[in-house]
């Protein structure tokens, strides 16, 4: 009995180490890649909650956020044209279109001059239900541009530490004692990053090449940034 409650009290212990001890002793992948991102997947939360939809929009790539807005864009005014379209012929006026096909062409292209606020008069709503229907597409219209601007001065004005670890960390002498030591890029201001090394991507007994020229004239300092990987032995 006493040795069960020693193993539990040992348990507790392991657990109280703290969360990124227990997962990467526990996780067969490591606890935080290269880039800094987490191996973790987080559970107990509702569906919208575990989906951290700004944080995603800030941090997708410029060519995947402006695809996503030209499908966003493309879908709202797609739908609204069917909404057009459902109401029958003479909900817009000016079409010159009688198959499905035109008139929804029509209502698409009558979407995107009432979203921009172009209105180059050949088109025009009629009725209760399709002024109606402007009136939401305009609201619409005005939230989407409005979230899109916020998004995209968000995504120019988030400041980013764009520094390059070395693929490689050393376990050599350093001003005396023994170091772990890695390379990255030298800034006058505070910045933060996270990146990570394992086992094998330690080596011990080596040092970093010199990435220095010191010989490039006019009195200028060279960086081979090339060498920012390289080692060799102590």
């Amino acid at each position: 009995m006493a040795r069960s409650n020693s193993r539990a009290d040992q348990g507790d212990q392991e657990l109280e180490l703290g969360f990124g001890s227990v997962v990467s002793r526990e996780a067969r992948r490591r606890l935080l890649n290269r880039d800094g991102t987490f191996n973790v997947r987080r559970q107990g939360l509702g569906f919208w909650e575990s989906i951290p939809l700004y944080h995603i929009l800030l941090e997708l790539t410029w060519p995947r956020f402006i695809a996503l807005v030209g499908a966003f864009y493309l879908g709202l005014n797609f739908l609204f044209a069917l909404a057009y379209t459902a109401l029958g012929l003479g909900a817009v006026t000016g079409g010159s279109a009688v198959s499905l096909g035109g008139r929804l062409l029509e209502a698409f292209f009558f979407r995107v001059q009432t979203s921009s606020t172009l209105g180059y008069g050949g088109l025009a709503p009629n009725g209760l239900m399709a002024n109606v229907l402007v009136t939401g597409e305009s609201l619409a219209g005005l939230l989407s541009f409005g979230l899109v601007s916020g998004l995209m001065f968000a995504r120019f004005a988030r400041p980013t530490a764009r520094i390059l670890f070395s693929d490689v960390a050393v376990v050599a002498p350093y001003q005396g004692v023994t170091a772990f030591e890695f390379r990255d890029e030298t800034f006058s201001q505070t910045v933060h990053a996270r990146s990570s090394y394992e086992a094998a991507e330690v080596q011990l007994g080596a040092r970093f090449v010199d990435m220095f020229d010191h010989d490039c004239g006019d009195g200028e300092i060279g960086v081979d940034v090339g060498k920012l990987h390289e080692t060799r032995p102590s």
